[in-house]
């Protein structure tokens, strides 16, 4: 029997999405069906075995659209194998404050439906930060205006095809 599993993210500038397609992709190299659908889509998770929740940080928290989803969600979450993702420009660059404040959130929100199966990747910004707010985040004057390393994001879906296709 194929597994199916669900894709669920809460986007702003459409890199969760992006990611989320990333994975998908690799899941269904690796024999898995995939439904990849923006959270306010998800109206039923009972046909999936598996399900992944993504989301950006933004504040230096995951977004609040993501946290009530895993709370509306909880009980049927953790009845499930459940992964979460997170997207932060700020992941790789920037002040360890700003750092443990966004794994902080990660944390609180694996609690919730007790999965060890998370994935943090680095985002995308539009335009360079002023100088300001370089200097209040820590991000260097010549940083990229996207941190993502799709390859950490190629080995963590090829992680999760095997925690997904396993019993």
């Amino acid at each position: 029997m194929m597994r199916k599993i669900l894709i669920t993210y809460m986007t702003k500038t459409n890199t969760t999405k992006e990611v989320g397609e990333a994975i998908a992709k690799i899941l269904t190299e690796n024999n898995l069906t995939v439904d990849l659908l923006p959270m306010s889509d998800v109206t039923n998770m009972d046909m999936y075995d598996g399900i992944i929740v993504g989301g950006p940080i933004n504040g230096m928290r995951w977004v609040p659209e993501a946290t009530s989803f895993i709370k509306e969600n909880q009980q049927v979450l953790s009845q499930k194998k459940t992964a979460l993702y997170f997207v932060a420009y700020l992941l790789h660059d920037g002040r360890k404050i700003w750092k443990k404040a966004i794994k902080s959130s990660l944390n609180a929100s694996k609690k919730l439906i007790n999965t060890s199966k998370t994935g943090m990747f680095g985002g995308k910004i539009e335009d360079i930060f002023p100088g300001i707010a370089r200097f209040m985040f820590g991000v260097k004057k010549n940083a990229p205006l996207e941190t993502i390393k799709w390859d950490n994001v190629r080995r963590w879906g090829e992680e999760l095809a095997d925690y997904f296709g396993s019993n």
